[in-house]
């Protein structure tokens, strides 16, 4: 879970700390170097828990089902001093809910620093996909509702084409988010579809009888029937093959 809170980091270029235990020592052998954790002074996990605790503005915990172990500890740790926490079962809410949970989460308490912890991958082997994935949709769901227009103010006109709203939405996004989604890997587009396809849906009016949108996304799918979710999940992977023939090159300064 802790190294999928720090892969998330790195992809989305967030600067990335905390503490290990002594020796560098995971359940999966020593960690390697890229990853800028400092050495505990000792190798007890729990008082590594208490550190990582304190030196955030809040704990995020990611679970399926009861906390136990080291996310238990942290949860305690959290409690005990009195710092803002959050526990995210997957086990009673999607994926989008738990998504658009942790980003109000996150604004509400304004935390900058966020301690990500859950079980280890031994105990739950799709933990690190779906944190990841949970981590990049909050991301960008920050990024739609700071830096984009209100979808509840959209009205018409509404783009009418695959081609103009994506046109609509590189206008609309910062020069680095656009950079960011250009180095996304197809795979990673399903954060984007957690996220950004909400804004599309209610900005574009998917929603709100947009038929000239919906009848060129199955057009262009080749289906005859296409779901508001699934119309703009096409737009997402049109918006990113554009990005990656504009956009892909450029550095980010």
């Amino acid at each position: 879970m802790d190294r999928a809170a720090l892969d998330a980091a790195i992809k989305l270029d967030i600067p990335h700390g905390g503490w290990i235990p002594a020796g560098r020592k995971t359940d999966g052998g020593l960690l390697p170097s890229k990853y800028r954790l400092r050495e505990f002074h000792s190798g007890d996990w729990h008082r590594v828990i208490e550190r990582n605790v304190m030196d955030s503005d809040g704990t995020l915990i990611i679970s399926r089902g009861d906390l136990r172990g080291a996310s238990d500890l942290s949860r305690k740790a959290a409690m005990r001093r009195e710092r803002p926490w959050l526990h995210v079962d997957l086990g009673k809410i999607n994926a989008f809910e738990a998504a658009r949970a942790i980003q109000t989460w996150i604004m509400k308490n304004s935390i900058d620093v966020l301690n990500v912890t859950g079980p280890r991958a031994g105990d739950d082997p799709e933990v690190y996909k779906v944190t990841t994935v949970l981590l990049e949709a909050a991301f960008y769901l920050e990024i739609t509702e700071k830096g984009m227009p209100d979808p509840a103010n959209a009205t018409p006109p509404w783009p009418d084409s695959v081609a103009g709203a994506v046109d609509r939405l590189i206008s609309d996004l910062a020069l680095k988010e656009r950079i960011a989604i250009a180095r996304m890997g197809e795979n990673d587009l399903v954060a984007l579809r957690l996220s950004l396809g909400e804004y599309i849906r209610g900005t574009f009016g998917l929603w709100s009888g947009n038929e000239p949108l919906l009848r060129a996304c199955r057009a262009a799918s080749g289906k005859r029937e296409l779901p508001a979710e699934d119309a703009s999940a096409l737009i997402i992977t049109a918006l990113w093959k554009r990005l990656r023939e504009t956009h892909l090159m450029r550095a980010v300064k």
